[in-house]
This record gives structure tokens, C-alpha cells and sequence, in this order.
């Protein structure tokens, strides 16, 4: 632990006494000669590794963020289309129950009076046209799978 302590204070240097030295006045003494004078240990190999280090780190959490944040976005898109389906199907359901009662209705009326009048015509019409409602729609979902 106390040997990665320094390394951990380099490079810390490293990311932020650039920053600090755009600040200040140093008479045309770059930076990196004045980061070399104060870490003896620093070399340049090893600062140049550090910058790419931190950089490609950079470059990767962006990546991993953006990415993340589209698979949630199509997760979302594909959960608001399966929430639409599913409401769409539950009125027709409920379409296609309450038509079947009117039909039902119709029918008991027909036979108690022992004849077929207009009320029968008319749940029978629509039956036919939820009945072809719900089939286009089945119709529907089947062709997007």
C-alpha cells in the first residue's frame, strides 16, 4: 500500500498540474520539464503512458456510457410498443365481450317471442364487424413477429 502511494500522487500531478500550470506565469519553462524537475522518478516514457492511460480510460468510460444509454433507450422503445399492444388487444377484448352479449341478448328476445327481429340483424352486424377487427388485428401481430 505505502509503494502504490506515491505512484497514485504522480499521477494524479500528472492530471492535474496541467491544468494549474495554464494559470500560472513560468517565463517559457513548459510544463513537462518543470514536472520532470519536481518527480526525478518521472520519465518521459512513463508520462506519455500515463497521458495515453488516461486518456484511453477516458475513451472507454464514454464508450460504455453511450452504450449503455441506447440499450435503455430501445428497451424503452420496445416496452412502450409492448404497452400499446397490450392496451389495443384489451379493447378488443372487451369489444368482442360486450358484442357477444348483444348477440346473446338478441337471441333470448328472438326466441322467447319466437321470431327474429331488427335487434338480432343488428347484433349479428356487429358481431361480424369486431369479429374482423380482431382477426385483422391478429392478423396484424402475427405479420410483425
Amino acid at each position: 500500500m505505502l509503494s502504490a502511494l506515491p505512484v497514485f500522487y504522480t499521477q494524479a500531478a500528472l492530471l492535474i498540474y496541467p491544468a494549474v500550470s495554464l494559470f500560472s506565469s513560468r517565463g517559457g519553462q513548459s510544463w513537462t520539464t518543470d514536472m520532470a524537475r519536481r518527480y526525478p522518478g518521472l520519465e518521459r516514457g512513463n508520462f506519455m503512458t500515463a497521458i495515453v492511460i488516461s486518456v484511453c480510460a477516458s475513451v472507454v468510460s464514454g464508450a460504455t456510457l453511450f452504450f449503455m444509454q441506447r440499450f435503455f433507450r430501445h428497451r424503452e422503445e420496445g416496452e412502450r410498443k409492448k404497452d400499446e399492444t397490450a392496451k389495443r388487444e384489451n379493447i378488443l377484448i372487451l369489444k368482442s365481450v360486450s358484442v357477444i352479449g348483444k348477440l346473446t341478448m338478441a337471441n333470448a328476445i328472438a326466441i322467447r317471442d319466437g321470431r327474429t327481429n331488427g335487434e338480432l340483424h343488428a347484433a349479428l352486424e356487429d358481431y361480424d364487424k369486431v369479429n374482423r377487427e380482431l382477426y385483422d388485428y391478429l392478423l396484424e401481430q402475427n405479420a410483425n413477429k
